[in-house]
């Protein structure tokens, strides 16, 4: 603060001040040097005063004087804690700065995206999905996926219904998770396997191609391993596990290849509906009982299906529009 002369205080203090100066004058009282300077000069005013010396000056406004004062000097408290609190929080503040300024420059992996992306693939359709990260996802038909706009920092988590090859880039930090199934999930690290967990379907069906990833629900937890087919039954809760031969063989989905082992006909046909978005009606229960071994490509007409079916079992299917009536 720039030095004032006993000049200007004391026209200050005798109301004779200009405006600014009175400011001036206030806040240098608030100082711990004012005061000093004030708590001497009202020990030596009152010295004088006893002495007959100093005559009273009535028309000094002390009153608005001691209020500026203690206006200035609380001001000055209240600076002081909060140059106090700021002290302790620009670190903190420069931390959080700069953690924003290298989320925003890496495309903000560190902070998760609350907006939820949808995606759903019609019946007879295939949709692949790239990630940041470089993982990908390939969705079957009559599959969705909920994914967030973007990951965040601890893990990378996605919603799954319906059918899906998943290849994953790995990172032990950040966990991929697929949630099926409400109350089951898989965790990832870094794999490439494929998924069936359609909502009509009484089972999820896991296969590992290469990696390793852990399938657990409410109260168990399986690892597999390569080459290796999980099976769920979402009713028991019940899960298998078996080694097949080539793994690949459960992605031929992916080259509209479909492929039934030994399949009961409700499967088949729920399958086929996917694939050529037409409806079966199942006249005769009977025919629930009938299972299939088949093999067929996703660009011959489905009529060609059936018939193939027709001819190993004592089944018939009824066109009516997009409609077959299962006899």
């Amino acid at each position: 603060m720039e030095p004032l002369s006993k000049t200007t205080i004391f026209r200050v203090i005798n109301n004779r001040g200009t405006a600014e100066e009175a400011r001036r004058v206030a806040a240098w009282l608030a100082t711990s040097e004012g005061q000093e300077w004030l708590a001497a000069a009202i020990i030596q005013d009152a010295d004088l005063l006893d002495r007959n010396i100093l005559p009273l000056l009535e028309d000094i406004p002390t009153e608005e004087m001691i209020r500026i004062i203690l206006r200035n000097i609380s001001r000055r408290r209240h600076r002081r804690i909060i140059f106090t609190c700021a002290a302790a929080l620009i670190p903190c503040l420069v931390l959080v700065g700069m953690w924003l300024n290298i989320n925003k420059k890496i495309g903000g992996v560190l902070l998760a995206d609350e907006n939820i992306e949808t995606v759903v693939v019609e019946k007879g359709k295939k949709k692949e999905i790239v990630f940041q990260d470089g993982s990908s996802i390939t969705l079957n038909s009559c599959s969705s996926l909920k994914y967030p706009h973007r990951f965040g920092l601890s893990e990378r988590r996605v919603q799954l219904e319906g059918e899906a090859f998943f290849n994953i880039e790995s990172n032990n930090l950040r966990p991929f998770i697929v949630e099926i199934n409400k109350n089951a999930e898989i965790q990832v690290l870094g794999t490439q396997f494929n998924v069936s967990a359609y909502e009509d379907s009484d089972d999820i069906d896991i296969t590992l191609i290469n990696g390793s990833i852990q399938f657990s629900d409410e109260s168990q937890t399986i690892t597999l391993n390569p080459n290796e087919c999980l099976n769920y039954d979402k009713n028991t809760k019940e899960i298998s596990v078996r080694q097949i031969g080539d793994a690949n063989q459960n992605l031929l989905w992916m080259e509209n290849i479909l492929v039934f082992r030994d399949a009961p006909l409700t499967d088949v046909l729920l399958t086929l509906e996917r694939n050529y978005n037409v409806t079966f009606h199942i006249s005769n229960e009977a025919v629930k009982g009938y299972s299939y071994s088949l093999k067929a490509k996703t660009d011959e007409p489905i009529e060609s299906i059936l018939k193939d079916i027709e001819n190993i079992s004592n089944i018939r299917f009824e066109k009516q529009g997009k409609n077959y009536i299962v006899k």
